[in-house]
């Protein structure tokens, strides 16, 4: 916020627009940006509930903000879930190939002490 001086000496507040490379930033991206990142964070430790519902936030805000593009995206899903499908199955059989080849990568040696 900036304060400034009127003519009637009163101090009025008004919004400091943050800019973006030349453009203002939009609070709806950043609510959408900040909730996908927060359901992807909650997701990865193990609170998946509430990782889904946070994302699902993003997922509204997406919608609602550009429909256009929500409609396309929801035409290429079965492309992209095939993919990450695909990418799963890479990351599987590489953890697979390691537990055979080490003895199983849970096994390794930590540095600076052992496992238990």
């Amino acid at each position: 916020m900036v304060a400034s001086m009127t003519e009637k000496n009163k101090l009025e507040f008004q919004p400091q627009h943050t800019t973006m490379e030349g453009g203002e930033m939009d609070w709806k991206k950043t609510l959408m940006i900040g909730s996908f990142a927060a359901g992807a964070i909650l997701f990865l430790t193990g609170r998946r509930p509430a990782g889904l519902a946070v994302a699902g936030i993003g997922v509204a805000t997406f919608a609602a903000e550009h429909p256009e593009k929500f409609e396309e995206l929801w035409h290429r899903m079965p492309e992209y879930i095939e993919k990450g499908s695909k990418f799963v199955d890479m990351a599987s059989t590489f953890l697979e190939r390691m537990g055979q080849e080490r003895g199983g990568y849970r096994n390794m040696p930590v540095a600076g002490g052992n496992r238990f």
